[in-house]
């Protein structure tokens, strides 16, 4: 009555540690890759963030010394840039109807500060 530990059919052999030295400095490799992967894409993040953060605080300053009007549509005038950098930098074509809707906000932006050198 003899208890089988499942251990009879499995020969060990001595040059496994050898093995798996290399599969550790493979997988530890492949970890400093995706460690170095992840940092790069936390930098861009930080860095994006940073920008958002510079970017809500001016329009805190913006806000007030400007009329609720004026930084309204000036606001406004932030996707004309986005798409002003997405045809020059990523060379995207835009099409009729959004370069439509570009030219009235870019005529709405210049009415209201037409309108506002007017009354000064």
């Amino acid at each position: 009555n003899k208890l089988d530990d499942g251990f009879d059919e499995f020969e060990f052999d001595d040059e496994v540690g050898d093995g798996q030295d290399t599969n550790t400095a493979q997988s530890n490799e492949t970890f400093r890759e995706y460690l170095r992967d992840q940092l790069q894409f936390d930098f861009r993040m930080g860095g994006l963030a940073l920008l958002y953060t510079v970017q809500k605080n001016m329009l805190y300053v913006a806000i007030s010394n400007l009329d609720a009007a004026v930084f309204q549509v000036t606001y406004q005038a932030k996707i004309l840039t986005t798409a002003l950098f997405s045809v020059i930098l990523l060379k995207r074509k835009l099409s009729r109807q959004k370069i439509g809707g570009l030219m009235l906000l870019t005529m709405g932006v210049a009415l209201v500060q037409l309108d506002k050198v007017e009354d000064n």
